[in-house]
């Protein structure tokens, strides 16, 4: 038989009287200089407790450090503004994290082996990835979670780059990629941007303080895809400067005015269209596709929106049309009342809530060796702005109706609906194929097709 009892909770008032010992004389036992520029009373009990590095350093016998009153750190210059912040997380439990904090905090708990901090950082890089151009730092980002080991963090700069490459491309870290990370990056068929021109002028800007590295960059630039419109305007507007970028561009404007001049079949005999410089990446431009944007989402009764636009892709050009049902639908049906002859049917409309999507494609060229896929860029509201979060990618079967039942699963709609909005994009690409059949595993891997037949679209 056991008594009243209670338990008393005072971890406030400790945790106040913690906190109050940061950077304090009192009771300090050992201060921190960190790069001959910062100085910090720090107390050993709360270092060693937290950090395996901190109590190797200030306890283990084998280290000049453990018998000295102050101890000399020399940390990554990124990282000195924000130590204070740092230290002050042994006393508190608390560090404020953000776009410029982030990167600095997550070495130096790396440095002292700090576990749980390391990976509270990672996820916030991981969280804001997606962030406007003007504090953008998926570049930055990249190349140390590639350092670090953080394959978490490596795999969210390289879908975010990959899907959003235009904003990367305003960040002040853009010309701090490494050539190796832009190379790769320009090489990638599945690039979001809104023109290959585009591309051309964030390579050229990457290029400005290393030009003699133009050729190897700008030979990933696909000239083809350049309407010789876009090269003059480029060449136009930036008279000086890129010098080694208008040579090449001088160079290899001749393909660029046969591409957008000839017919595909004239190109195809001296040309191998199935080779990267004439493959369509997923541009954003009204030569390729089409926006579309849905405000008041939850008022929006069920029913189809629908949408038309031509892709061009050299003198090829694909007429679309789509219907998508992004609110669900009514559907037919009927039913039967009543037993044997006093049976009757009647008529009523159920609703279907599936984001049904179906179109068309025409292409009209009644070329072989083609096929034709339909892109759609699924945009999340982050940070005050949209990106492209998400691709569904479908190959299309010219001239007859395509569909997918749900492209957008009811649990997986709130991701991508913000300020009561939901925000799409539409790219249609033309695909140049072989002429013997593929083989099955380099075919596409995105979701199948459904042909519509009886689907009610």
């Amino acid at each position: 038989m056991s008594g009243p009892s209670d338990v008393v909770n005072h971890q406030p008032e400790l945790q106040a009287l913690v906190s109050s010992l940061f950077d304090s004389p009192e009771f300090s036992d050992v201060q921190l200089e960190v790069n001959g520029s910062q100085s910090f009373q720090a107390h050993r009990l709360l270092l060693v407790t937290q950090s395996s590095v901190f109590r190797t350093m200030l306890s283990s016998p084998h280290w000049n450090s453990s018998k000295q009153d102050m101890v000399s750190l020399v940390e990554d210059e990124q990282c000195v503004p924000h130590f204070a912040g740092f230290l002050r997380y042994f006393y508190t439990g608390t560090v404020e994290l953000d776009v410029d904090s982030a990167m600095p905090v997550c070495v130096l708990a790396d440095k002292y082996d700090m576990a749980a901090l390391r990976e509270c950082c990672q996820e916030f890089m991981v969280r804001n990835v997606a962030s406007p151009a003007a504090f953008n730092q998926a570049v930055p980002w990249r190349r140390y979670s590639a350092l670090a080991g953080l394959a978490q963090l490596r795999e969210a700069c390289d879908e975010f780059l990959a899907r959003n490459v235009d904003t990367a491309a305003r960040s002040p870290g853009w010309a701090s990629m490494e050539e190796e990370q832009l190379c790769a990056l320009l090489q990638r068929s599945d690039l979001v941007t809104e023109s290959e021109a585009a591309l051309l002028a964030a390579a050229a800007a990457w290029l400005r303080p290393r030009p003699e590295r133009a050729a190897h960059v700008l030979r990933h630039i696909r000239l083809p895809m350049i309407h010789p419109d876009e090269l003059y305007q480029y060449q136009a507007l930036t008279p000086g400067g890129d010098d080694e970028v208008h040579a090449y561009i001088q160079r290899g404007s001749l393909i660029s005015y046969q591409a957008n001049s000839v017919s595909v079949e004239l190109l195809g005999r001296n040309n191998d269209l199935t080779s990267a410089p004439f493959a369509m990446r997923l541009y954003k431009s009204q030569s390729a596709g089409s926006s579309w944007e849905m405000g008041n989402y939850t008022a929006q009764p069920a029913g189809e929106h629908g949408l038309k636009f031509t892709s061009v892709c050299l003198q090829a050009r694909c007429k679309w049309r789509i219907r998508f049902y992004p609110r669900g639908q009514m559907v037919p049906r009927i039913s039967t009342l009543g037993l044997y002859r006093a049976q009757s049917t009647y008529r009523e409309e159920v609703f279907v809530n599936e984001t049904s999507l179906g179109w068309t494609v025409d292409c009209g060229m009644g070329l072989p060796h083609h096929r034709h896929r339909l892109n759609v860029l699924l945009h999340i509201f982050q940070n005050g702005e949209w990106f492209v979060s998400d691709i569904k990618a479908f190959d299309s079967i010219p001239g007859s109706e395509n569909g997918v039942r749900d492209l957008i699963p009811e649990p997986e709609r709130q991701q991508y609906t913000a300020t009561n909005s939901m925000r799409l994009h539409f790219v249609g690409q033309t695909i140049w194929t072989n002429p013997t059949p593929e083989p099955e595993e380099e075919k596409s891997e995105d979701v199948p097709v459904f042909l519509v037949s009886g689907l009610p679209l």
